[in-house]
């Protein structure tokens, strides 16, 4: 029994057909999700739905060139037009996906794409214009001008577009997928330049004259086994710069994951860290809490005490003076008096000590003021206190936490700086307040001294979580030898409201 077939050009189509449907089904499968780039995903979705359009072309062609359905018969017109209809619009698909790996613009793409279709219309209509009715000559004529119009062209912008792509790749160091991207570019070039030029025989030049006859005489083997050589060829490049894309992308994804562990161990190491700096800043201040009550007991005990139990007694004299009719000496009198300014002034100091008047009266600029003046009194240090801008009354917790941030500050001067002099200035510049207290002492090493703090650094540390909670932000800058310079940053809330103008800048030595 004879085959239907004998013609040996038959298992070349199947073989090119499949190269092509293979690199299709590849390219769906792979470059949705190894290509990250958005403008090369889309530019491998059209270059996918050439590869399936065109496979299935060539299994038509060889549909058509076995006579399987009636032996010794062509094919009918409706079908041959059916054929090129194919092959124009894959050729087309593939001149889509050379202008996208070319031009990032969308705009762009879009105007050359419809550019090449209206010329390859134009010229498909000046054949059948020509030629017809013998559409034995306008189909050959056809099949010739899709080749020259879309497959040399689309074969030529694949091929270069993969080719500058392989260039990028390559500059960004990932030459596995550059090594791909050029072998499949060169075999494109290839196949649209070489394997396109050579058509069937056709009625205008250069078809024939040059055409897929000649090129078997010349060269001893079909076209068609030079176009299944460069399909099979791009098809393998592709598929191994995908699988480099895919390596690629699993090391992004390790380090992705492995970096995320590491910020996610950093974040519980810090939240332990805050949560015990935290722990042991509540043990410190309830600790100061408590000796600071045990300073009033003490103070309460030993001055006031004192002072209340010699007023009793001046108080008894003076009843025994009148009790005998005797008048009551001005001397006791005036002793009595002094007594009691002393209780007074040592109350009033004590209560202005937990929180003074001005605070709450006047407003953190009286109150810092009030501050440089004491520590020349109390720690023999001489304040130079500036405030800028128009004074503004801040609301109750921001006032409580700077002026507390300046008594620590000053306090830190007096006992470990080794200076008598500081800095302190006050700025109301909206939308931020500052608070500035500078000194020329000895200073101290930032790491050494809060990292972990020391017994010396949780004054700071007291001071930063003062100025967090107001939504503020505490920046000091230190140095052995070269003074300390403590800096607070606090928004002003927009119910803060000026309470006096004044120049601009006011000047004020403690």
């Amino acid at each position: 029994m004879e085959l239907p077939f004998v013609d040996p050009i038959i298992p070349i189509f199947f073989v090119y057909g499949l190269a092509f449907y293979s690199m299709g089904l590849a390219l769906v499968i792979a470059s949705g999700g190894y290509v990250r780039d958005s403008q090369v995903s889309r530019a491998m979705a059209a270059l996918a739905a050439f590869s399936l359009i065109h496979g299935l072309h060539e299994w038509l062609e060889m549909f058509f060139r076995s006579g399987m359905w009636v032996v010794g018969t062509s094919p009918p017109l409706a079908l041959e037009v059916l054929r090129v209809g194919t092959l124009a619009f894959s050729f087309l698909l593939l001149c889509c996906f050379g202008i996208q790996m070319l031009l990032a613009v969308r705009s762009c793409q879009l105007r050359w794409t419809v550019l090449l279709a209206v010329v390859f219309c134009l010229g498909a209509w000046r054949i059948i214009s020509r030629f017809a009715p013998a559409w034995d000559v306008v189909e050959p004529a056809l099949d010739a001008w899709t080749r020259y119009s879309l497959g040399v062209t689309g074969g030529l912008l694949g091929g270069a577009g993969l080719i500058v792509q392989s260039q990028r790749y390559r500059r960004q160091g990932q030459r596995a997928v550059a090594s791909g991207w050029l072998v499949a570019g060169v075999a494109l070039a290839t196949y649209g330049l070489i394997g396109q030029s050579a058509p069937a025989p056709g009625a205008f030049f250069p078809a024939n004259v040059y055409n897929s006859v000649v090129f078997q005489e010349w060269f001893g083997f079909p076209i068609q086994l030079l176009r299944t050589a460069g399909a099979v060829t791009a098809t393998f490049g592709l598929v191994g710069a995908l699988r480099a894309l895919d390596r690629q992308r699993r090391r992004d994804l390790e380090s992705a994951k492995a970096a995320k562990m590491r910020a996610q161990d950093l974040a519980r190491q810090e939240i332990a860290q805050r949560a015990a700096l935290q722990a042991e800043l509540l043990r410190r201040t309830v600790s100061t809490q408590e000796q600071e009550r045990a300073r009033i007991a003490r103070e309460l005990h030993d001055e006031t005490g004192q002072t209340i139990s010699a007023i009793r007694y001046q108080v008894a004299a003076l009843q025994s003076i009148l009790a005998d009719d005797r008048p009551a000496t001005q001397e006791a009198i005036h002793v009595l008096e002094m007594l009691i300014c002393q209780a007074f002034a040592d109350l009033n100091r004590m209560v202005t000590d937990l929180r003074p008047a001005q605070l709450d009266d006047l407003g953190l600029a009286a109150a810092v003021h009030w501050l440089c003046d004491q520590a020349d009194i109390r720690l023999g240090l001489q304040v130079d206190f500036k405030i800028q801008g128009r004074r503004t009354r801040l609301s109750r917790d921001v006032e409580t936490a700077l002026f507390r941030v300046t008594q620590e500050a000053l306090t830190n001067v007096a006992r470990h700086a080794q200076v008598d002099a500081a800095r302190v200035s006050l700025a109301f510049t909206p939308p931020i307040v500052t608070l500035e207290i500078v000194d020329q002492g000895v200073g101290f090493s930032q790491e050494q001294a809060l990292n972990p703090p020391g017994s010396g650094a949780w004054g700071i540390v007291g001071m930063r979580e003062r100025i967090a909670s107001v939504g503020g932000v505490l920046e000091i800058t230190s140095a052995p030898g070269q003074g300390t310079a403590i800096c607070a940053i606090v928004p002003l809330a927009s119910g803060d409201r000026n309470v006096v103008s004044e120049p601009h800048q006011t000047a004020v030595s403690g």
